[in-house]
């Protein structure tokens, strides 16, 4: 799943829409110059560059989705704790 389709999936109505959560096709605008320096800030806001995907991210965007990740990590699959209990009956 790529960065765009996670922000796209990912609730982020607590986060404030002042600015984009997500800058694209950074290589052919005047936002360039954050692909030298790994990002930029705009209007008061700090970007992240995504080289792979030719993106800046907002940084509070990010924190939110690897915040989602280890969560989403954590959360084992109910099938297998299902499975799990019923080898451990023993």
């Amino acid at each position: 799943m790529t960065i765009l389709q996670e922000i796209e999936a990912a609730d982020l109505s607590a986060l404030h829409a002042r600015t984009p959560y997500v800058i694209t096709g950074v290589q052919h605008t005047q936002f360039s110059i954050a692909r030298h320096y790994g990002g930029m800030r705009y209007q008061g806001d700090r970007y992240t560059y995504v080289p792979d995907e030719d993106l800046l991210v907002r940084r509070d965007v990010m924190q939110h989705l690897e915040k989602t990740r280890k969560t989403d990590r954590r959360v084992p699959d109910q099938a297998s704790l299902l499975d799990e209990s019923k080898e451990n009956e023993f």
